[in-house]
């Protein structure tokens, strides 16, 4: 038998792409008018927008209509849900945790109320929406670590969308969670030695996504941002700079972007490029008024080890320097406990070079 030490690490590296695994469609907000003819699909545009520009409260304002419009139907619900995801994860700050997960089980709910007596298309779209919200559960679980109730969401969400698949084999949207899981899940198995053999299916789970990125209706820049990520992973780095630079270009406001472009450019060692990208995203931070110092902290992080590498030695006492200079709430000093002792090693080496 394998040993509880090895089983509870191969699941905390497993729940870390829950993104991928719960089929996490994360800026996926258009709408399923064909499910629902109540759905207005120029008002789900115009959310989608606001949410890219970061203007999350009037998002959510407008979602709430579609919501007043069918308070019965799941769509309205899991569109805030949307915006609360993109929110807490662009300032990594969760203290709406509580109507997050209240929005999602709203959700379920209402989307298992509905599932039986309707034709087979609308079925499909249901079980589209009872799997990205469970889907959203496992991947927030994953995100605090809460290992088990992540695991357990993010299995049904990825077994929901298949189901939707099964329903209707051009829904295509399903396919970005279908192949996000397909492809981590072969990713992460070929490494552990200790478990049974699992076929490879990355190739097989690249195409899903890459059909998702061309074909969906609504999961098109959903699916280019994991590929982004998937590429990187398979040492594809031109691919996913290309990926996610264009996407932070046409959606400049949105940071979520940023971090794949600049994530891509420091792998290829485009120091100054990446720390380009790097400083515009901190400056970003650094003025919102809502920011917690934490995605501060995570660009300071790179620009000092990328100063490091270019022996720029007195720009990386500065960075870690100010790292360790930010108030932080409880919270987030647990959250950033072993990066602080990271930051301070590489002070002390920093400073030892500048002797």
């Amino acid at each position: 038998m394998h040993s509880p030490i090895k089983k509870c690490i191969f699941l905390k590296r497993v729940v870390r792409y829950l993104p991928a695994l719960a089929g996490c469609l994360l800026l996926t907000v258009g709408a399923m008018a064909m499910a629902n003819p109540v759905l207005d699909q120029s008002r789900i545009a115009a959310g989608e927008e606001l949410m890219m520009q970061r203007r999350y409260s009037e998002a959510m304002q407008l979602f709430q209509e579609i919501i007043d419009a069918d308070p019965a139907y799941p769509a309205g619900y899991m569109y805030q849900a949307v915006v609360l995801q993109a929110k807490m994860m662009d300032f990594e700050d969760y203290y709406e945790e509580s109507l997050f997960f209240a929005l999602l089980d709203t959700t379920i709910a209402k989307s298992q109320r509905l599932i039986e007596g309707h034709s087979t298309e609308s079925e499909a779209w249901l079980y589209f929406y009872l799997g990205m919200a469970q889907g959203f559960k496992g991947v927030h679980e994953g995100e605090l670590e809460r290992w088990w109730s992540a695991f357990r969401d993010g299995w049904r969400g990825v077994g929901n969308l298949k189901r939707a698949v099964r329903i209707n084999p051009d829904l295509c949207d399903a396919y970005l969670g279908i192949g996000s899981f397909t492809y981590w899940r072969s990713e992460m198995m070929r490494k552990l030695w200790w478990l049974p053999v699992i076929r490879d299916e990355r190739e097989e789970g690249i195409a899903l996504v890459e059909r998702a990125a061309v074909k969906s209706r609504y999961s098109r820049i959903a699916a280019r941002t994991q590929l982004v990520w998937i590429l990187m992973k398979e040492g594809r780095y031109d691919e996913a700079i290309a990926l996610s630079s264009g996407l932070s270009e046409k959606y400049p406001d949105y940071r979520v972007f940023k971090w794949g472009w600049a994530e891509g450019l420091k792998h290829k060692r485009a120091w100054d490029q990446a720390l380009e990208v790097y400083r515009e995203m901190l400056a970003s931070y650094e003025a919102d008024p809502q920011s917690n110092h934490y995605s501060a902290i995570q660009c300071r992080w790179k620009i000092a080890t990328i100063s490091f590498e270019q022996e720029r030695f007195a720009e990386t006492v500065s960075q870690c320097r100010r790292i360790l200079s930010y108030d932080l709430d409880e919270a987030n000093q647990a959250r950033l406990k072993e990066k602080l002792g990271k930051v301070r090693k590489l002070l002390k080496r920093a400073e030892d070079r500048l002797r």
